[in-house]
């Protein structure tokens, strides 16, 4: 049975949530000029964690106005640093989705009651993933774009045609929390260089009391953003490399692009956590005896060549730290060539999350559409 003729009574609720991203707001007005008779009846929502970015929030209010109905702004009624103190400094993980239960799903389901509910969700056809499944059985999630086969291409056009895509789109690739753990180490390198205030606010919290937790596995933020920092500088040199190669300048200073060299981490076994690196095998092996800690192991990284300091004040660093600069600036300021150009970056980056290197699972809906 499609969606639309599903049986309701007088009292049942229709409510959809949005969380200032890009499918569940491309569902709301999909309802609205697909289903009108479903959209005069709908509850939106927003659940704040209180940690959201300025941009959400100004696209939340284009969101109310644009639909010109109220959008619910549910909350935990404590900010984060009052959870993260009742969960002992423990931050959240992938594993341990605290946030996600505390923050967001106990205020919707006050926000319903045992209301008779239908709830829409915005997960697109082209998806291979579940929603927010409920224990209450007065809740009935229904899924549009999988029973229309709306694809990622047709959100896209939905929103261009209406509210236009929002602004973090442009560096981020997902709505929620600033901190959230699910952001992929470039995210957190441009939250460093866009809100820098935020970034060190996240910081603080992995300081917090010396605990040792850290919002990503492999080490602390700042370990994150200089493994990021480093791929974007080999990513840009590599361009700039086939740049005068292909144009028949001189390369021969140059490694090639596909050459690497070795780095020995040493991880702590019981978290997987980066402790420190060396160059060479024998002075890690040397660190690990001379700590006499069976908890460290070591392990081999491959790094690119092109990626080292030898090159930085070289005519090829020179011109790729250029292109990096003037990227910052251009996000800094918000600056986009044209809309086509945006929505194109806005899609490269969604593009780039099968890329991602670490094996953390998918956000579920509630945080992240």
């Amino acid at each position: 049975m499609h969606f639309s003729d599903l049986k309701t009574v007088d009292t049942t609720r229709h409510v959809l949530g949005l969380s200032g991203g890009k499918d569940s707001a491309a569902l709301a007005i999909y309802i609205r000029d697909k289903y009108p008779e479903l959209s005069a009846k709908m509850e939106y929502f927003f659940t704040d964690t209180g940690s959201e970015m300025k941009e959400v929030y100004e696209f939340l209010d284009s969101m109310e106005a644009f639909l010109d109905t109220k959008i619910h702004r549910l909350s935990s009624g404590k900010p984060f640093e009052h959870w993260l103190k009742v969960h002992n400094n423990y931050l959240p993980s992938a594993k341990q989705r605290w946030c996600t239960r505390t923050m967001k799903i106990q205020p919707f389901e006050q926000f319903i009651n045992d209301d008779d509910v239908i709830s829409y969700v915005g997960i697109r056809a082209d998806e291979n993933r579940q929603g927010y499944e409920s224990s209450k059985e007065t809740i009935r999630p229904v899924f549009p774009f999988v029973e229309d086969g709306i694809m990622r291409a047709d959100v896209f056009q939905i929103l261009d045609k209406s509210v236009g895509v929002p602004k973090y789109y442009n560096w981020r690739s997902r709505s929620g929390c600033y901190f959230c753990f699910f952001q992929r180490q470039d995210e957190w390198l441009w939250l460093k260089r866009i809100h820098p205030d935020l970034f060190k606010q996240s910081q603080a919290f992995e300081d917090n009391e010396g605990d040792g937790f850290t919002w990503r596995q492999e080490g602390t933020l700042n370990d994150v953003v200089a493994k990021a920092e480093l791929a974007e500088k080999f990513k840009i040199r590599k361009q700039v490399y086939e740049e005068m190669d292909s144009n028949g300048e001189d390369t021969s200073l140059y490694p090639d692009p596909k050459a690497t060299y070795p780095q020995w981490r040493i991880l702590d076994a019981e978290g997987g956590k980066q402790i420190t690196t060396f160059t060479t095998k024998a002075e890690a092996e040397k660190y690990v005896a001379d700590k006499g800690d069976s908890t460290m192991y070591i392990t081999e990284s491959k790094l690119k060549l092109l990626a080292r300091s030898d090159y930085d004040e070289t005519e090829l660093g020179n011109r790729a730290q250029a292109i990096i600069d003037q990227m910052i600036k251009n996000q800094s300021n918000q600056i986009a060539s044209d809309r086509s150009s945006k929505i194109q970056r806005w899609q490269d980056i969604i593009d780039q999350e099968e890329d991602e290197d670490d094996d953390q699972e998918r956000p579920c809906f509630t945080c992240s559409l």
